[in-house]
């Protein structure tokens, strides 16, 4: 099922509308009704929350970026450059229905979930395969896997290899995890031995690889915490960590810049993302806004 580029558009006018209209209940709950319309508003509306949430990802790490788009936002108005971004969203649903027709598509891939599923695969030689949220993996041989999009936890006990972007891990005898992002390729492994290129990373470690650098890191909370539908996190940004949570929802999830440095300690559920910002008020500074599927807004409490 594909929606088309004239559905896509339409979802992005309501992102757009929601954007500028952030305490507006009857707006979000105009738009709740487009999306539960028909199947394809709803997938529309995925695709285009997606592509906002790797925008967003991507100006927070190009230096300078972030300051490029307010500029720009100042010189046209904030009208302006938000019609500019729902050209752009459209011009990117029209490449999406191309490669779906062909057969290019998400949904081509060997092993995939949609966003907030979690699924467990087992594969031909002995291998468990898990993947988080709205991720894509081909199997290239047995003993060979591609991600394309998200992440995974794979177990195997026979040497196995994934490639990631042009990144190859090789694993033997282990348990790792592997996360895709725009600017960065991640490895963490709960067991055994593996390699991220020729960095080796061994057991309770992390490792990332950047067109920059390659290197351990210290995580801002725990990598496999997924695999049991937790965050467990001790000091983390509450923007970033709005931005994890953010990958588990169909809908937007939008903060303040004032609230985005508070810090968030804690064990949080993902089977109920609803409630698990709601926990959110009783520990921290904020309150939540327009809490539905499709929307919510985190802000600073007055």
């Amino acid at each position: 099922m594909t929606p088309e580029p004239d559905t896509v558009r339409q979802a992005a006018q309501w992102w757009v509308r929601l954007r500028e209209n952030q305490h507006d209940p009857k707006l979000s709950q105009a738009c709740q009704r487009w999306c539960e319309a028909a199947p394809t508003h709803q997938l529309a509306w995925e695709r285009v929350n997606q592509l906002s949430a790797d925008l967003g990802q991507s100006l927070r790490r190009t230096p300078g970026a972030r300051q490029a788009l307010e500029a720009t936002e100042q010189r046209l108005s904030r009208r302006r450059a938000l019609q500019l971004l729902v050209g752009s969203m459209g011009t990117a649903s029209a490449g999406w229905w191309a490669a779906d027709q062909a057969g290019w598509g998400p949904w081509a891939a060997d092993f995939a979930t949609t966003t907030g599923q979690q699924q467990r695969f087992a594969l031909p030689n002995g291998a468990r395969l898990t993947l988080n949220t709205h991720s894509a993996v081909d199997r290239l041989r047995d003993d060979e896997l591609r991600l394309s999009r998200g992440e995974l936890l794979l177990e195997s006990k026979q040497p196995m290899r994934v490639l990631s972007g042009e990144q190859w891990i090789t694993l033997k005898s282990a348990q790792v995890t592997v996360r895709q992002e725009p600017r960065y390729l991640q490895l963490a492994v709960i067991k055994g031995e593996a390699w991220l290129g020729r960095l080796h990373v061994g057991p309770g470690q992390v490792a990332r690889a950047s067109a920059e650098h390659t290197g351990l890191v210290a995580p801002l909370f725990d990598p496999a915490g997924w695999v049991d539908g937790l965050i467990v996190t001790r000091g983390m940004p509450l923007g970033a960590f709005l931005d994890e949570v953010a990958r588990y929802r169909s809908g937007v999830v939008r903060y303040a810049k004032g609230v985005a440095q508070l810090q968030v300690s804690g064990v949080y559920k993902l089977a109920d993302t609803d409630r698990l910002l709601e926990l959110l008020t009783q520990s921290l500074p904020v309150r939540i806004g327009g809490l539905t599927r499709w929307w919510v807004s985190v802000e600073a409490a007055s």
